[in-house]
């Protein structure tokens, strides 16, 4: 976006469409200014350009508004035109890494109770 008053009435349609309460904007610029929506660990970033349809991708981190310590991505980044969408997106892919996590600890238990004989539950 061109101008810091784009970016604000952007954030603030945007903010409507997304679910649940507790949504907050960031509004910067960077070499043009830019969004992104903060809801506790769910974080949506915007690729909105001033002639062309926006799109979002998001991520799911430990920190509230931040996008390091432990995030789950999107897929490559994957971007949506519905910023839900790319929020359902993100959590899809923080709750497979959940499982596949779940799984390869359930594997090494079961591994290091037969060779040590103990119980690890």
């Amino acid at each position: 976006m061109k101008t810091r008053e784009q970016a604000e009435r952007f954030a603030k349609r945007t903010i409507k469409q997304l679910h649940g309460k507790g949504w907050r904007a960031r509004v910067w610029n960077n070499t043009g200014w830019h969004v992104a929506f903060f809801n506790r660990g769910l974080n949506v970033h915007s690729n909105a350009y001033v002639n062309g349809p926006a799109s979002f991708f998001a991520l799911l981190s430990d920190e509230d508004g931040g996008s390091g310590g432990l995030a789950a991505w999107s897929p490559g980044h994957k971007c949506f035109r519905d910023p839900n969408k790319a929020a359902q997106a993100a959590i899809n892919a923080a709750r497979a890494y959940v499982n596949h996590l779940n799984h390869a600890v359930e594997t090494v238990e079961k591994i290091y109770a037969r060779s040590s004989g103990r119980n690890l539950a």
